[in-house]
């Protein structure tokens, strides 16, 4: 990757040049041997390369130029076997079409391969029409690349200015699906309310980011999906550090959902283990989840008084089939808990096997042992 290669007088064209993994390649970069830029400045490879499962790449180019409009960005896919040379252009490459659109993303925040063999190609400048910032997440073909104009009939995007689809980074799962996490995304008049999108791993998702494709909050800076979404092979959590629970601002929701069909809704306490008051500061590290059991703990680091571990038992199917009142749950301090229940049961079949004092910044983990499992909870 030699972003700053000149292509005669083009100025930092920039060059991604391929190399057998077995001979190499010797020889100066030019246009028959890499893919590269025709203008200054088009730097082609400054936002890296992708490496896909299947063998093959995507050149990443934000800063790439067509023509007049600047920045609009390019991301081409290349054959592992033989490379891509000549030119970045729009029949060979997924491009943008309005200044600054900046595609693959001049933000830092990562295009990725997914275990299927396809790509995203993460795009938060992108401008949606007039709507400046609305961003774009477009699912790639890794066996023969996508080509075209980043649109909604290609890419999952945002509606509102400065939605920033794919800000919160996006997260494959172990099965091939993924999770675009936005926690700027305006849900209607309530700025950054944040959205959690599951994407199907072999076909994609497109369109508008929405209540009726998403998982999303439903009052101001809930930054649903900040700061992490957590895969547990079947299922994933969607941890929300500051969702507001009511007049309990900054109380945080973990909610769990199936990896193979997704999470859509509303945060609420019918489909979340929720904290119970303000500021708690949970964090991605203090979440862990028993699909067996259907447990889920979280650890609510800096509540007023001391830290807490709240713990739910969730219906075994995830979404259940049936409408909760809300999802139970209670709080335990420091110490190893024993589960003493059937699958399904409540959360208060727990034999507590140890106790300590309250947590300040706890840490918990399941260990499914072969009858039962265990609760460890500690400091971090």
């Amino acid at each position: 990757i030699s972003p700053g290669w000149d292509n005669g007088g083009a100025n930092q064209a920039g060059a991604a040049t391929w190399g057998d993994g077995t001979v190499g390649i010797s020889g100066p970069v030019t246009v028959s041997n890499s893919l590269v830029g025709s203008q200054p400045s088009d730097s082609v490879g400054r936002g890296g390369v992708i490496s896909l499962t299947n063998g093959n790449y995507v050149v990443i180019s934000p800063t790439w130029n067509n023509g007049g409009t600047v920045n609009v960005g390019a991301a081409t896919w290349g054959d592992g076997t033989v490379g891509i040379s000549g030119l970045v252009t729009p029949a060979n490459s997924l491009i943008g079409s309005q200044d600054s659109d900046y595609v693959g993303d001049l933000m830092g925040n990562s295009s990725i391969a997914l275990t299927t063999g396809n790509y995203l190609v993460v795009s938060t400048s992108w401008d949606n029409g007039a709507v400046a910032n609305a961003g774009a997440v477009t699912f790639g073909n890794g066996s023969t690349g996508t080509v075209g104009v980043v649109s909604s009939a290609n890419s999952l995007v945002g509606s509102q200015p400065n939605d920033r689809v794919g800000t919160s980074l996006v997260y494959p799962l172990s099965n091939g699906n993924y999770v675009v996490a936005t926690y700027s995304w305006n849900n209607g008049s309530l700025s950054q309310a944040g959205a959690a999108t599951w994407g199907n791993g072999v076909s994609g998702i497109v369109g508008e980011v929405s209540s009726t494709n998403s998982f999303v909050g439903t009052t101001d800076f809930d930054w649903v999906g900040e700061p992490a979404v957590k895969d547990f092979g079947d299922y994933y959590a969607v941890i929300s550090s500051d969702w507001n629970n009511g007049s309990f601002w900054g109380a945080g929701a973990v909610s769990i959902g199936d990896s193979s069909t997704g999470l859509i809704g509303e945060v609420s306490s019918f489909n979340s283990l929720i904290g119970q008051t303000s500021n708690t500061g949970l964090t991605a590290a203090s979440v862990d989840y028993s699909a067996t059991y259907g447990i889920v703990v979280a650890g609510f680091p800096n509540s007023f008084t001391s830290g807490r571990v709240y713990i739910a038992v969730l219906p075994v199917a995830i979404p259940s089939a049936a409408p909760l009142t809300s999802i139970s749950q209670k709080a335990l301090s420091k110490g190893i808990y024993r589960y003493s229940g059937a699958v399904g049961s409540t959360f208060d079949a727990w034999d507590r096997l140890y106790l300590h004092y309250p947590l300040i910044k706890p840490f918990c983990y399941i260990k499914e042992c072969p009858s039962y499992p265990l609760i460890y909870i500690g400091e971090k």
